[in-house]
């Protein structure tokens, strides 16, 4: 089952509406990163990375996401500390497709990037063996 969520739903959302200035920054292109998770396959990913590997639902799909020039152009731009509300935002959006697709938060956050001090990437702040480049931790789902 696929679950199209558009920039509307986002910030007709009670926390995505918070994240208005994120949507509307012409430097982040929000409608890009709407329609990039609007992908069924990525959404499938979301879902496996719950089920199979138990890791956060965000897992699924970094790699991926990490990989699009619009992300790596934006971050490369960004200090870690700039990109925050971004990253937070792209956790709401993961949760409207979550909860589309039947599952619920718990409150809780998994691990996903280890810190790493003696690397200094731009815009990064996990070491090269780390999972993610940007992310440390996101929520995590049940059904």
């Amino acid at each position: 089952m696929k679950s199209t969520i558009t920039m509307e739903d986002f910030l007709g959302d009670g926390q995505g509406r918070r994240f208005a200035d994120v949507a509307s920054d012409p430097h982040v292109r929000w409608d890009k990163w709407i329609a990039w998770l609007n992908d069924r396959a990525r959404q499938e990913r979301l879902e496996m990375a719950e089920v199979h590997f138990d890791m956060p639902a965000l897992a699924g799909i970094l790699r991926e996401l990490e990989a699009e020039p619009f992300v790596r152009d934006y971050f490369g731009r960004r200090s870690a500390a700039a990109a925050l509300r971004t990253k937070q935002a792209l956790g709401v959006l993961v949760k409207l497709h979550m909860e589309a697709r039947g599952w619920s938060t718990t409150g809780t956050k998994g691990p996903l990037g280890r810190r790493d001090p003696n690397y200094s990437g731009r815009g990064e702040h996990n070491g090269p063996r780390s999972f993610s480049r940007y992310w440390q931790s996101a929520e995590r789902y049940r059904r």
